[in-house]
């Protein structure tokens, strides 16, 4: 698993929740960790889906806090956030159709959450 530590978080209000602890990411060429504190959505999924993915509770949970976090700091490019964001669904064991459904979504529509962070 490319995580190396849980993901725990605290509700703030609706729809948000904030990491009590950070989360570590180990993957084959990357190292990220998102701290403590970080307030995320989880996945930015459009309401009218939630019933096929909702916004936590599936393997992709941890790879939107990270990915929400690099939209956050910047420290890459949002192109290459997005490739992290596939590449850790893969990691996690995602379906194959599921990560680059995901990372359409991001690449769509993820200029919006880009600009006004």
């Amino acid at each position: 698993m490319p995580f190396t530590t849980p993901l725990q978080v605290e509700h703030v209000e609706a729809g948000l929740w904030r990491l009590t602890a950070p989360l570590c990411y180990r993957g084959r060429r990357d190292f990220f960790t998102v701290p403590a504190g970080f307030v995320t959505d989880f996945a930015s999924t459009p309401r009218i889906l939630w019933t096929l993915f909702p916004p936590s509770g599936g393997k992709y949970t941890k790879g939107s806090v990270l990915h929400d976090w690099l939209y956050f700091v910047k420290i890459i490019p949002r192109s290459d956030s997005d490739g992290v964001y596939r590449r850790v669904l893969r990691e996690e064991n995602e379906p194959w159709w599921r990560r680059w459904l995901f990372w359409l979504g991001v690449r769509l529509g993820g200029w919006v959450a880009w600009r006004d962070r």
